[in-house]
């Protein structure tokens, strides 16, 4: 059986890289995670199930890496004006 993410004291699951990354990408793009589900092609209990496991793979994997790359692409284009993201 895979190995669980170890539990913090209060019995949440101690975050993983999956899921600051995530985080992350939410709010470079200025959304909810739940928000973010559809832009991922996902539904909102699988984009959860995910945020728990150690790494991304597959399809999920390549279009995080995308969706990453576009904000990059328009915080180059548009500056550090982030609100352009936004918009």
């Amino acid at each position: 059986t895979p190995a669980r993410p170890a539990s913090r004291s209060n019995g949440r699951a101690k975050p993983t890289a999956v899921d600051a990354r995530l985080r992350q990408l939410a709010q470079r793009l200025g959304v909810t995670l739940k928000e973010l589900a559809p832009l991922l092609q996902l539904s909102e209990s699988t984009l959860h199930r995910l945020r728990s496991q150690p790494a991304l793979a597959g399809p999920v994997a390549e279009r995080v890496s995308l969706l990453e790359n576009i904000a990059g692409h328009g915080l180059r284009v548009f500056g550090d004006d982030a609100q352009a993201l936004h918009d």
